[in-house]
């Protein structure tokens, strides 16, 4: 058992234990007491935070996780994507990890605009490119909403074979508590682990609510 996760026992794992495992080797693993939790990227507030930039600085880990990326999309879609987009910074080197597994495959990223949107700066790509989207970690899919809101092929974007939704690959997806409240129900997403933890709105977490413990984003901490 993992050490942190000995002590905490609001977290729930789904997959590939050993990810979480890798995460903690790494120091990608963070829970934050009072007086701190976390901002997520999502704009949700939490007291865990997942940093893949400490587990992807290793190439051989880098490597390692996309092959097994890989190994599980094959196995539930047939369709083979000529394009790889990951949206910049967290989703660049598991994107292109994955890329280079799959073989064949160009890989573009997006950047965020001066609203804050996912688009493509540096690359163009043609109408009818197949693409396959790939992030490090998800919460929302804010990021991806916005991606493929920008994106000039999303009538190519890959599908899996028998619900037709929009496959999204990605090392860790972290559902929010109220899942209903967010829109899923297009988009399949296949991680490498599903894990539960508390996650809340800014208005409504508890932490903030009771006094004492400051949202900060995980990468400052």
């Amino acid at each position: 058992m993992l050490k942190m996760l000995e002590k905490i026992k609001d977290i729930q794992i789904e997959g590939e234990i050993e990810l979480i495992k890798i995460f903690e080797e790494h120091g990608g693993l963070l829970y934050s007491e009072r007086p701190y939790h976390f901002l997520l990227t999502s704009g949700l507030h939490s007291p865990w935070y997942f940093d893949s930039s400490k587990v992807l600085k290793s190439p051989t880990t880098a490597e390692k996780l996309a092959k097994k990326l890989v190994q599980k999309f094959k196995k539930l879609v047939p369709d083979k994507p000529n394009y790889i987009i990951s949206p910049a910074m967290g989703g660049i080197i598991i994107g292109y990890e994955v890329a280079k597994n799959l073989g064949g495959v160009e890989f573009v990223y997006t950047e965020k605009d001066h609203q804050g949107e996912q688009v493509l700066k540096r690359f163009t790509i043609p109408l009818n490119a197949k693409v396959l989207l790939v992030e490090d970690i998800i919460t929302t899919l804010k990021t991806i909403k916005s991606m493929i809101a920008h994106l000039p092929c999303k009538n190519q974007l890959i599908r899996d074979p028998i619900e037709k939704k929009i496959v999204v690959l990605s090392l860790i997806y972290r559902p929010p508590s109220e899942v209903s409240k967010v829109e899923v129900n297009n988009y399949k997403i296949i991680p490498l682990a599903k894990i539960k933890t508390p996650t809340w709105r800014a208005e409504e977490c508890p932490l903030c609510r009771e006094g004492g413990s400051l949202p900060i984003k995980g990468k400052t901490f």
